[in-house]
C-alpha cells in the first residue's frame, strides 16, 4: 500500500505542476505582425486619429478628468514582433482577418486597446486580465515547437513502478511436488492391477516388483505378487518374498502360514516351524495356525509341543474331529493311551473327518484297552 500511496502523491504533484503551466486554450494563438502600410496610409491613418481626438475632447463630458490627469496607461501597449516558426505560420495567418482597415474602424470605440487585440476578440479579456501570461504564450509561439514528451516520461519512481506494474509477469514456475515412496508404490500397484485385469500377469509381475522396490512394506502389493508367483510355480521367489515381508513384519499370520506351506512342500517341515513359530505370538487367537503348527511339529516328532498346541486350537473350536485326531495320536505316541482312546472317541463325534479317516480312528480305538 504504502508504494501506491507513494504513486498517487506523485501523481497528484504532477497534475497541479500541469495546471500551473499549462498552455493557453488553443484558441489564444498569438498572431504574425501586419504587412508594412504604405506611407500614404499611415498619413491617413494620423490624419484621422488627430481629427478623432478633436471630435472626442469636444464631445467629452464636463467632470471628465483633464488631459494632464489622464493616465499614461490609456496609451496602447505595444507587443514584440515574433517571428513564427514555418510549421505554424500558415494556420496562424488564417486566424487574422484580411481586412485589416475594416477593423481599424472599431479603435473610436475603444482607443485604449491596440489593433492586434481588435483582431482576436478572446484575447481582448486574458490578455487585460493577465499580461504577464501573453507574453510567455508570445514568446512561447516564437520557439519552435518541441515534439511531445512521451506519455511514460515521469519521476523516477514512478517510472520504475509503472514499468514493474506494466512489465510481463514471470512464468510461475509450479511446485512440483515430492512424491514419497508410499505413494509411488501405490501407484505401480494399482498399474499392476490394471495389467493383471487385461490378462498381462507377467508385466503385472514386474510392476508389483517395482512396488515393492519402492516401499517395502505394502501389504496389497506384496500379497498380489505373492499369488502371481504361486500361479507361475515359482515357489521360491514367493518363498523370498514372504520371508521378506515377515522380517519387516511379523505381525502378518496368513503371510507365516502361505511361507510355511510352500516349505513344507519343498520339503522343509523344520524351517517352516521355525516360520510359524516367529509370528506365534500374534496368531493366539487364531486356530486354525495353532492346528497347522500342531501338525508340523506332529511330523517332527515333536508331541508334547504338539498336543499343547491342538489343546490351545480346540478350546477355540471343540468340535472339529480332525484336531482331535490329531491330538489322539500325539497321546498314544506319548504313551498317554486313556487320553488318547478318550480323543478318538471325541473325534468320532466330531466333525470333518472323511470316510477313510473315520475307519483310521475306529481301528485306533479298537487297539487301544478300555
Amino acid at each position: 500500500m504504502s508504494l501506491i500511496n507513494q504513486m498517487l502523491q506523485e501523481l497528484d504533484q504532477r497534475a497541479a505542476a500541469a495546471g500551473a503551466a499549462a498552455p493557453v486554450p488553443a484558441h489564444v494563438r498569438a498572431l504574425p505582425a501586419p504587412a508594412p502600410t504604405p506611407r500614404w496610409r499611415w498619413g491617413a491613418l494620423i490624419a484621422l486619429a488627430a481629427l478623432g481626438g478633436v471630435l472626442a475632447w469636444q464631445w467629452r463630458p464636463a467632470s471628465s478628468a483633464s488631459p494632464a490627469s489622464a493616465s499614461p496607461a490609456s496609451a496602447p501597449p505595444r507587443l514584440p514582433a515574433t517571428t513564427l516558426p514555418a510549421p505554424l505560420a500558415a494556420p496562424l495567418a488564417a486566424a487574422v482577418p484580411a481586412n485589416v482597415a475594416a477593423a481599424a474602424a472599431d479603435l473610436e470605440h475603444s482607443a485604449a486597446l491596440p489593433l492586434l487585440l481588435k483582431l482576436s476578440p478572446s484575447l481582448e479579456k486574458n490578455l487585460l486580465a493577465a499580461p504577464a501570461a501573453a507574453k510567455k504564450t508570445a514568446v512561447a509561439a516564437s520557439a519552435p515547437e518541441k515534439p511531445a514528451a512521451p506519455a511514460r516520461a515521469e519521476r523516477p519512481a514512478v517510472a520504475l513502478a509503472v514499468a514493474a506494474a506494466k512489465a510481463p509477469e514471470a512464468p510461475l514456475t509450479k511446485a512440483v511436488k515430492e512424491i514419497t515412496p508410499q505413494q509411488q508404490a501405490e501407484s505401480e500397484y494399482r498399474q499392476a492391477a490394471g495389467l493383471q485385469q487385461q490378462g498381462r500377469h507377467a508385466e503385472a509381475l514386474n510392476m508389483l516388483e517395482q512396488a515393492l522396490k519402492s516401499d517395502a512394506t505394502h501389504g496389497a502389493a506384496r500379497q498380489s505378487l505373492l499369488a502371481l508367483l504361486l500361479d507361475a510355480r515359482r515357489h521360491e521367489d514367493a518363498i523370498r518374498y514372504a520371508q521378506q515381508g515377515l522380517a519387516l513384519d511379523a505381525n502378518q499370520p496368513a503371510l507365516a502360514m502361505l511361507a510355511a506351506r510352500l516349505q513344507v512342500e519343498k520339503g522343509q517341515p523344520a524351517a517352516a516351524i521355525e516360520t510359524l513359530q516367529r509370528s506365534l505370538a500374534y496368531a493366539a487367537e487364531r486356530a486354525d495356525y495353532l492346528a497347522f503348527m500342531a501338525a508340523l511339529q506332529q511330523r517332527q516328532a515333536h508331541h508334547k509341543d504338539a498336543v499343547e498346541l491342538y489343546l490351545r486350537a480346540l478350546k477355540k473350536q471343540p468340535n472339529n474331529g480332525l484336531w482331535w485326531m490329531g491330538l489322539g495320536i500325539s497321546l498314544q505316541a506319548d504313551g498317554r493311551n486313556p487320553d488318547a482312546l478318550d480323543a478318538y472317541r471325541r473325534a468320532l463325534a466330531g466333525n470333518g473327518l472323511s470316510a477313510d479317516l473315520q475307519a483310521f480312528v475306529e481301528q485306533k480305538v479298537s487297539q487301544l484297552p478300555h
